[in-house]
Formats: C-alpha cells, sequence, structure tokens
C-alpha cells in the first residue's frame, strides 16, 4: 500500500521529524560527539552461534512485495536482497532450484572488485547525506552478500561458496587504515560501518546486517577475525543500544539526529529478531518486544499490504 496514502505514517513522518529538529537545536548536530563519553561497556553476553535457513531478516517480504515495494528503482543492494527473497520463497515452498541460485551468484559476481583477493561490492557515487563522495564500501552490501552466499552454500553444499561467503564478509571486518570500514577508539569498541564516513556515523540497522552474516557463518566454520569481530561486535552494539532510544524512537545512526520511520522501524524488527535467533543473546528480547508491540508495526504491516 501507498505510505501516502496511510494517515499514521504522515502523522508518525511528521512527528518524528519535529522531533529530530528538536535534538539538533539542543544538542548540536553530530550526536556522536554528545553520545560517545556517556556509554558503559558490559561483559560479553552469553551466545552461541546458530544458522537460520529462512533468511528471517526480509520475512516480511515476498519477491512479489519486494518488487512491488522497490518498484523501477535500480541498486545494486536491491539486487541482492532479491536473490536472499528469491531464495526464501523457493525454501518456503520447498521447491529450490539450484540454477537459479547460480545465475543470482554469477550477477552478484560481476559487480565484484577484487582487493588483494577478495571482492569489494561498491556504492557508487557517493552519498550525500553522509557526507561521502566517489567510491566506496559498504559493510551492509558486504554483509547481505556474504549471507547470500552462506545459503547457496548451505543449498548446494559446495564449499567454494562458503569460501566465498568468508571473502565478501573480510573486507568490511578490516580497519578503515587497511581498507575496510571497521572502527574502533576509546568509546567503540567495534562497529562495522554502513558507509565509509570520515567519522563514526554508526547505522544501527547496517551494523546489525553484518553481525547477523558473522554468526551465520561461524555456524558452520570457525574464523578468529569474523568471531572476534562478532564477539567485541555484539559488546559494542549492547553498549550502545540505549543510546539509540530517544523515548519511544530510535536513532536511525550517530551521524545525524534522524528518528527511524516507520519502514525503518518495521526492518529493525525483523533483523533484531534474526540476531536473537543466530546468537541466543537474550539481552535482545527487550528491544524486540518493544518493536513488535508498538503502534510502528501496525503501519509497516498495511505498507507491506
Amino acid at each position: 500500500m501507498n505510505r501516502f496514502l496511510i494517515p499514521s505514517y504522515i502523522f508518525n513522518s511528521i512527528r518524528i521529524k519535529a522531533k529530530a529538529m528538536r535534538l539538533r537545536s539542543k544538542y548540536g548536530k553530530y550526536p556522536y560527539k554528545i553520545l560517545k563519553d556517556k556509554v558503559v561497556y558490559p561483559e560479553l553476553p552469553t551466545y552461541e552461534v546458530s544458522f537460520s535457513e529462512v533468511y528471517h531478516s526480509f520475512a516480511y517480504f515476498d519477491m512479489k512485495k519486494a518488487r512491488k515495494h522497490y518498484g523501477k528503482r535500480r541498486q545494486f543492494i536491491i539486487d541482492v536482497m532479491y536473490a536472499i527473497i528469491d531464495y526464501n520463497d523457493m525454501m518456503n515452498e520447498g521447491q529450490m532450484d539450484e540454477r537459479i541460485l547460480i545465475q543470482y551468484v554469477t550477477n552478484i559476481g560481476k559487480q565484484a572488485r577484487y582487493v588483494d583477493g577478495l571482492p569489494h561490492f561498491i556504492v557508487k557515487g557517493g552519498y550525500s547525506k553522509f557526507d561521502l563522495e566517489g567510491d566506496v564500501i559498504s559493510g551492509i552490501i558486504q554483509a547481505k552478500v556474504s549471507s547470500f552466499f552462506l545459503r547457496v552454500f548451505h543449498v548446494t553444499q559446495d564449499t567454494k561458496y562458503l569460501g566465498w561467503s568468508k571473502s565478501a564478509l573480510l573486507p568490511c571486518l578490516n580497519p578503515r587504515n587497511k581498507g575496510g570500514v571497521m572502527i574502533s577508539s576509546d568509546a567503540i569498541k567495534c562497529w562495522v560501518e554502513e558507509y565509509d564516513t570520515a567519522k563514526p556515523s554508526m547505522v544501527l540497522n547496517g551494523f546489525v546486517f553484518v553481525l547477523i552474516a558473522a554468526a551465520e557463518y561461524l555456524s558452520f566454520e570457525e574464523d578468529y577475525q569474523i568471531r572476534k569481530s562478532l564477539e567485541d561486535g555484539l559488546i559494542t552494539l549492547l553498549a550502545w543500544l540505549p543510546h539509540f532510544r530517544y523515548g519511544d524512537d530510535y536513532l536511525y545512526s550517530m551521524y545525524h539526529w534522524d528518528i527511524s520511520n516507520v519502514n525503518y522501524w518495521g526492518v529493525m524488527k525483523y533483523q533484531f529478531e534474526h540476531l536473537y535467533k543466530v546468537t541466543n543473546v537474550q539481552e535482545l528480547q527487550p528491544i524486540i518486544n518493544h518493536l513488535s508491540e508498538h503502534k510502528n508495526m501496525d503501519t509497516f504491516k498495511k505498507i507491506m499490504e
């Protein structure tokens, strides 16, 4: 359903824009600057990695709904999402076609730029919202490609796709000064950036996709760098989550005072459920409950109709 025909969507959009303006007026433009000294780090939570056969983060979509939602938009990240959603549809219907998966693999592979033997999937043309110019690596794209390749391995049992899943994930886990998008500082133990910004941007949903990819990969094969990134990432996520929440709302990132809209609310609900499924981190349950029970989910469901 067209979201601009839904009164609750329009009302919420106006409300969060006004709230964001008040926060900017009170605190300045850059949330990270005022919040970084308030972060308290917990111990590593108890966790256990596993694999979610259906990619739960996209469980709100089937291919028909996805193509209607994105329309004529052509972006590489959407193509990767279509690959995962099509996989989900075939898995749910019990009619998996390996030939379709391999075709997606071929198309995705054509977009890779290899650096030191590892595939980099690039956001082209910059992104003014995050003050980016030119082509940059993206943690969220690397993670989604990795998650798709892992599912191709799960279906085919061809270990080359397990290797490709690892190769897609590793570039974004490298520090920025080594060509990746992982940042670390006194206030950040480990955060993989959605976009390669000069100062911390900390897009929440992008980081969660990376943690999901790491946890699911480790359910098949051990790797020191991926394990350390997952553990340090879980600690960092739990430390920062309270600072993303403002009243009943969540910040989209730490780069601007932007409140997550209804679309991102639904995305976060499904991806935090997914992260919980593949880590069993009990500390995630409160945010899942809040996201699930909030009235924004009723609006999100209308949008997805």
